[in-house]
């Protein structure tokens, strides 16, 4: 026990796992190094090169500006010169034409213009006469229409009620004649109701032809009025065409001065656009003399900017150059460091596994030394368990002896009783008595010997 406690008084060394974890972690951090260096390599590399490509596309692009705009320069002084020429052409077409239009013709057309203007003026005068007449014309027309409309729609009801009345007649005709022939039973009503029949029908005849008269002549008076309608309907669209035809007239005379009048403008407009574009021409010639020479200083700019961007580039060559020898030289240097690292960590590593080893060996020494002494501890607890049984044993020896002598003590008795009997036996005058003496000490010492077994039993 000793032993134990000062086995595991000492410090413990690392776990087994702890030692395989902190191995793979470092492997893992080894490898992610390994694999980040070329990487890293790698895109250096690749930065570098598109740096380069960029720079060699600038390049291009510069040269193929350059070439560009020689070419721009060399079409638009081409497309100058020609619009120069084209343009002294028109100009001299254009002072052939001024200076044949001569300021009498120009003043002529401008009087006739101005007739052909008054002319329309008057014309427009009194076609707006003509148009108001017409419409008070039209209004009136209109007015009259609604009135015979009036007039017409009083007549239809007119002509509605006396149709009632006629109906409302007829029908009380028939009712009376059907109720004359339902009464022929009574003689005397029959006689008074043909008297009144014949009294009420020429009466009721003469109403029936006047309302006739008077139905006829009302639809006279409708013929006669719709007559006027279509008419007056006839007159109103003669009205508006009449309108329509001067207002199309108005219209194309208020064209021709519109055209008249742009045409002038246009004139005008031309003679001052030709003046304008000489000026312009002037300018633009001087515009574009300015132009070329901006290009030319804008060619030298570019020259120059060229030449600048290829000495940068070479020296930016030279850098990276330099920048990758180092960092070449650097990845190198780590590379170098990190497997110096790495062997001496495997190094460190070996050692750990031989102290590994050791620690196993100790522990195995330890389970030994742990099982020796639960046996021992076994043993121990065997030996006591046996050394109380054999106390059990002697004390039951003990008792066993005890009840041994007992017994002989009591044979002993048994046969000094027995020899005394025998020997009163001899002497004693009733041997009954004697008999019976020794029987009862015989029972006694039975009953002795039996308490001392079953006493012996029960220890």
């Amino acid at each position: 026990m000793e032993i134990i406690l000062a086995e595991e008084a000492k410090p413990r060394p690392p776990s087994l796992e702890e030692a395989k974890a902190s191995e793979s972690q470092f492997l893992a951090e080894v490898q992610e190094f390994k694999a980040t260096v070329p990487e890293s390599y790698e895109e250096l590399c690749s930065c570098l090169m598109a740096k380069i490509n960029e720079l060699e596309d600038e390049k291009e692009q510069l040269q193929k500006t350059i070439q560009d705009s020689e070419d721009a320069f060399v079409e638009h002084s081409e497309q100058c010169q020609g619009e120069k020429f084209e343009l002294l052409s028109y100009i001299g077409s254009l002072q052939k034409e001024i200076s044949s239009l001569s300021s009498s013709s120009l003043n002529r057309e401008n009087e006739s213009l101005r007739k052909e203007l008054e002319k329309t003026k008057a014309k427009l005068k009194d076609t707006e006469a003509k148009l108001k007449n017409a419409i008070q014309e039209k209004t009136k027309f209109e007015s009259e229409k609604a009135c015979a409309e009036r007039e017409i729609k009083l007549l239809h009801g007119q002509k509605a009620v006396f149709e009632r009345d006629i109906n409302k007649h007829d029908s009380l005709v028939g009712r009376r004649r059907d109720s004359a022939i339902g009464r022929g039973s009574n003689a005397f009503e029959a006689k008074r109701d043909k008297r009144s029949s014949y009294l009420a029908e020429p009466s009721m005849q003469e109403d029936f032809m006047k309302l006739e008269v008077l139905a006829f002549e009302m639809e006279k008076t409708i013929a006669s009025l719709e007559e006027e309608l279509a008419n007056s309907n006839k007159e109103k669209e003669e009205a508006e065409s009449r309108a329509e035809s001067l207002a199309s007239d108005i219209h194309k005379l208020s064209d021709e001065l519109d055209v008249s009048k742009t045409e002038l403008s246009a004139l005008k407009e031309e003679v001052l656009h030709l003046t304008s574009n000489l000026e312009e021409s002037r300018s633009h010639h001087q515009g574009l003399k300015s132009t070329i020479n901006a290009l030319y200083g804008e060619k030298d700019d570019l020259a120059m900017q060229l030449a600048d961007a290829l000495l940068s580039i070479e020296e930016r060559k030279v850098i990276w150059s330099a920048m990758e020898k180092t960092l070449v030289e650097a990845i190198d240097e780590k590379t170098d460091l990190y497997n110096v690292e790495i062997a001496s960590l495997s190094k460190g590593l070996s050692e750990a596994q031989h102290e590994l080893e050791i620690y196993r060996e100790e522990c195995n020494l330890l389970k030994e030394s742990l099982t020796r002494s639960e046996r021992s501890a076994s043993l121990e607890k065997t030996f006591c368990e046996k050394s109380l049984e054999n106390d059990q044993i002697q004390n039951e020896l003990r008792v066993v002896e005890e009840h041994d002598t007992n017994m002989q003590e009591a044979v002993t008795r048994v046969r000094r009783i027995e020899n005394s009997v025998s020997n009163q036996g001899h002497v004693a005058h009733d041997p009954q008595q004697v008999g019976v003496r020794h029987s009862s000490r015989v029972k006694k010492e039975n009953i002795r010997l039996k308490d001392y077994e079953i006493g012996a039993r029960r220890r």
